[in-house]
């Protein structure tokens, strides 16, 4: 097992650069920051994929998937005790149809 001693250690500065991705630091820090679960809209399909949302009782958002804030019980996709894969996700107010001409 390895000792954490033999762990690199790097210094994180503003405006870093990491050179294998060419963005800086501090952008994917921010991308790393999650809304909360509350304020998402989920689907159970691929990208481009609606279906499972067109056949579920729950409500849809302008972009065709769910919010996760009001997915109903008798839904047998989307409530997290039904343990089904959630396969893509955006937040409430990125989402793509808010920016639809």
């Amino acid at each position: 097992m390895a000792d954490h001693r033999d762990a690199e250690i790097i210094e994180i500065r503003p405006g870093a650069v990491d050179e294998h991705v060419g963005e800086t630091l501090a952008r994917k820090q921010r991308a790393m920051i999650s809304p909360p679960v509350s304020d998402l809209h989920i689907s159970r399909g691929w990208p481009g994929s609606l279906h499972i949302e067109a056949a579920c009782p729950c409500p849809k958002e302008p972009c065709g998937f769910v919010a996760y804030a009001r997915v109903v019980p008798e839904c047998d996709q989307h409530p997290i005790s039904r343990a089904q894969t959630i396969r893509t996700t955006h937040p409430a107010g990125r989402c793509p149809a808010l920016t639809k001409p």
